[in-house]
């Protein structure tokens, strides 16, 4: 069973210019189901919970990228890792959509009924679960020193303006599972990251690493945005989360339809 969630409120108002043809292809494919459109901001995840319980096995979620975050971040917090997580792009903003291979909402619903589920673990920041991104910034781009751990491995205070930590695996599926850490705003002493991958030629004040876990501690609170969704706080420690999601992706796992 499906059940499919739409978000007028986030740039998704396309939705009402392709309802019809989208909801004749879905009954076409045999995976038609009810349809809710979001008012409140908290409805998203009343909504995905109520339709969980309702023995719906597919949350599709019909918009951008806030809508697609509101859903999986319900279907994580429900508890329930059976439930996949189908993405029908509309609106402007589509990056976890083109990440996982989906180009439009006419292959989305192709990709819906050949069901083809790939598992990406979440990350962590703090207490809050995401997929894509955390982006913490420094008020005025300044460059303040921070003390930044990589892995409990490795300790430093490094000059800071902005940090960026995002999923390997969404970008490549070929990679393996870790954080992609770029930090802007100064170059450490070398040699301070052992797993130091490079720097930009042209940006020479981005130091770029992968880790399983990267802790911050910032010199006051700042707003960090972990997909979309602002957090404030001066302590972050982001890590891979032990939770997976199925997302129906262009691409799935082993091969093998699930």
């Amino acid at each position: 069973m499906y059940h499919y969630i739409v978000n007028p409120s986030s740039g998704d108002r396309s939705f009402d210019g392709i309802a019809s043809k989208l909801k004749a292809k879905l009954r076409q494919l045999g995976i038609d189901g009810p349809f809710d459109k979001t008012i409140d901001v908290k409805d998203t995840a009343k909504i995905t919970h109520a339709a969980i319980r309702s023995g719906a096995q597919t949350i599709v979620a019909v918009g951008g990228d806030k809508t697609v975050n509101e859903v999986i971040t319900a279907v994580n917090e429900s508890g329930k890792s059976s439930t996949s997580i189908g993405i029908i792009p509309l609106g402007h903003r589509n990056t976890l959509a083109g990440q996982v291979g989906i180009t439009d909402w006419q292959h989305a619903t192709e990709l819906l009924a050949a069901r083809r589920l790939r598992s990406f673990r979440l990350m962590d920041v703090n207490d809050y679960s995401f997929i894509q991104s955390c982006e913490i910034q420094m008020p005025n781009d300044d460059s303040l020193d921070s003390l930044i751990e990589v892995d409990g491995s490795y300790r430093v205070k490094a000059p800071m303006s902005r940090c960026r930590i995002s999923n390997t695996r969404l970008s490549n599926p070929h990679l393996s599972d870790e954080l992609l850490v770029q930090i802007y705003g100064g170059q450490p002493e070398p040699g301070l990251f052992d797993r130091l991958v490079g720097r930009s030629r042209d940006e020479r004040d981005i130091s770029q690493l992968h880790a399983r876990v990267i802790a911050l501690e910032l010199p006051a609170d700042v707003t960090a945005q972990v997909d979309g969704r602002p957090i404030v706080d001066r302590h972050f420690r982001i890590r891979l989360s032990q939770k997976p999601v199925r997302i129906i992706s262009a691409r799935y796992d082993n091969g093998d339809n699930i």
